[in-house]
């Protein structure tokens, strides 16, 4: 029996595709709220923030979860799909179906009387994030502060400074690694520099240049990017369902030439992450005949994070350090892994990182406190705040990906030409096979 390329999962695409929405985005808080909290915070009169999860519509979300069963129970009884098709759907399936219980999780949380460190919400909660986005390692952790040591090393040897705070910072948080693997590094051609472009002033100038780069790409007749005037993110990304590349406003901008958000070289980084990789496999998933490559198959999150950060620093040939550094580091000292596994606070994770950013940023102390109020922010989003070391370990990713992505090249004798089919993870051996099998990806 043959199956055309056509018909793989055009009704099924179309089907989940209304059933899509954002997991991380529900657990944001509202920006009059936050700035609230951080005023009392940052006075001391608030020993925690406390987060509140009212605006998720419980109601959708069960309706959401039983569309998803009904839809997943169809599929499995299935006869006229492919069937690895049809496995490739389940597996997204209950992929979203963990994703739809995670929220609903939080939203119940919010509305019941139990006992906020209740074991069962913190178990569950644990379980469902570490299925989702993973669970920190011990041996990767070490690898982070061994970076961080070096990091902070050099900021010390050209600024003296801060000498002394980054020998009592190193002293309290990194572990002594004398009889540990020397640093994983990787390398790059630093002829693949390029700095043509010059830096931008505004928003609007860095919505332009990407605009230009998504025309020349020939994926301007489905994608378009927009300045972000709600105000609601700081940094760019993706919407995938509006398929919108999102600026910052101006806000999140230090209006000069020498922001480095504003630089030639991180506009270009930006560029081949979010349209060079995002939006790329993301348009080729929908041109290859499976759209579920489009919307992105189960477990690929990671792989892409790793794939458009490999790309970033084969640009710029930046450092010589797997990406993501900072974020798993931050995770790490909420679980504790420096002091072994005495969990953290907000307030104490809050302690450490501002710490840590008067040194970056050269006891620029107000900028210090801000930095790292937006990080714990980002990595208590999701709980209450209350509970020590419950964080969720999305961020995790960028990291791991990372180091799985420059394996899987590094094992290659040349680089495979259909890494972009699609949004997939190219290190998965189930998923490469399935795609072979569909005709949809070659040896």
């Amino acid at each position: 029996m043959s199956f055309e390329i056509k018909s793989y999962d055009e009704s099924w695409s179309e089907k989940l595709s209304k059933l899509r929405f954002g997991t991380t985005g529900l657990m944001n808080q509202s920006q009059t709220y936050l700035q609230s909290q951080k005023d009392d915070f940052l006075k001391g009169s608030l020993e925690t923030p406390i987060f509140n999860y009212e605006h998720i519509r419980r109601h959708k979300f069960l309706e959401l979860r039983d569309n998803n069963k009904t839809f997943l129970t169809e599929v499995i009884k299935d006869t006229s799909h492919h069937p690895i098709v049809k496995e490739l759907y389940i597996d997204k399936l209950n992929e979203r179906l963990k994703e739809i219980e995670l929220v609903l999780l939080i939203s119940d949380k919010q509305s019941s009387k139990d006992d906020e460190n209740s074991l069962y919400f913190i178990d569950k909660f644990n379980l469902l994030n570490w299925e989702l986005y993973g669970k920190p390692s011990d041996r990767i952790f070490c690898g982070v502060q061994m970076e961080l040591k070096e990091r902070l090393c050099k900021i010390s040897a050209k600024n003296n400074t801060v000498s002394e705070q980054v020998d009592k910072f190193l002293t309290k948080y990194c572990r002594n690694f004398e009889n540990l693997d020397p640093i994983e590094r990787v390398y790059f051609d630093k002829s693949k520099i390029n700095t043509r472009i010059p830096n931008f002033n505004t928003s609007e100038e860095i919505r332009k240049y990407f605009e230009k780069v998504l025309i020349a790409e020939g994926f301007s007749r489905d994608w378009s990017v927009k300045v972000d005037e709600n105000n609601k993110r700081k940094i760019i990304t993706v919407g995938y369902n509006s398929k919108t590349i999102f600026i910052p406003n101006n806000q999140h901008y230090e209006l000069n030439p020498n922001s480095f958000a504003l630089s030639s070289a991180m506009v270009q980084r930006m560029v081949v992450h979010e349209i060079g990789t995002h939006v790329k496999r993301a348009f080729n998933g929908f041109s290859s005949g499976l759209n579920l490559l489009g919307l992105g198959l189960a477990n690929s999150r990671q792989a892409e994070e790793g794939l458009a950060t490999y790309r970033e620093q084969e640009l710029v040939a930046e450092n010589n350090f797997f990406s993501g550094y900072l974020s798993y580091f931050i995770i790490g000292l909420a679980y504790g892994l420096d002091r072994k596994g005495e969990k953290r606070s907000f307030r104490e994770l809050f302690k450490v990182l501002e710490e840590l950013f008067a040194i970056t940023n050269f006891n620029n102390l107000d900028s210090a406190k801000h930095h790292a109020w937006d990080r714990c922010i980002r990595v208590f989003r999701g709980t209450s705040c209350r509970v020590p070391g419950l964080v969720l370990t999305k961020d995790l990713i960028y990291r791991t990906g990372n180091i799985q992505i420059h394996k899987f090249f590094n094992s290659k004798s040349e680089i495979k030409n259909w890494v972009d089919v699609g949004r997939f993870d190219p290190t998965n051996l189930k998923q490469v096979k399935s795609l072979k099998e569909l005709g949809i990806i070659g040896d």
